[in-house]
């Protein structure tokens, strides 16, 4: 099943779907890679994938994209994911309620290209997440999904 691409939303369902693939704790790539030890297989992925996301914008940068745009997007997703793992698998996501502001405005960020500043990334992801922070409880996801105003 393909995810349907609206005009005004290309890149929304891609961002999203990329953003799931990392769980919520951050992995060091060059140190994995680094490693000699033999990878060890996963299990699957079963029952509910709980996911937050956090919407957010910068100083001069207002969201474009409406919060039940991103709700719309999400139940694309679970419908996905249980059809694609013969509904042993579904996504429960929560969106905040309100777009929270990034301090740091996003033309001083190098993160909008496909080889960011890691440095400026976790800085952004650590600004988003604290801006969040005092809503949300994040005990009861496994995932945080970051929706950034911009081309981010």
């Amino acid at each position: 099943m393909q995810l349907p691409r609206h005009a005004s939303q290309p890149l929304l369902a891609l961002a999203i779907l990329a953003m799931l693939i990392v769980p919520f704790t951050v992995v060091n790539a060059e140190v994995a890679t680094a490693t000699a030890k033999a990878v060890q297989p996963q299990s699957a992925t079963k029952d509910a994938q709980k996911i937050i996301v956090i919407l957010t914008e910068f100083p001069h940068v207002r969201h474009s994209v409406s919060r039940s745009s991103v709700q719309e997007r999400l139940t694309e997703l679970d419908t996905f994911y249980r059809e694609v793992s013969h509904g042993l698998a579904w996504v429960k996501a929560d969106v905040t309620e309100m777009w929270y502001e990034v301090s740091t405005p996003l033309s001083k960020l190098d993160i909008q290209k496909w080889f960011f500043s890691k440095d400026d990334m976790t800085d952004f992801r650590r600004k988003a997440i604290t801006a969040a922070d005092s809503d949300v409880n994040y005990r009861n996801y496994d995932y945080v999904v970051i929706v950034a105003a911009g081309k981010v």
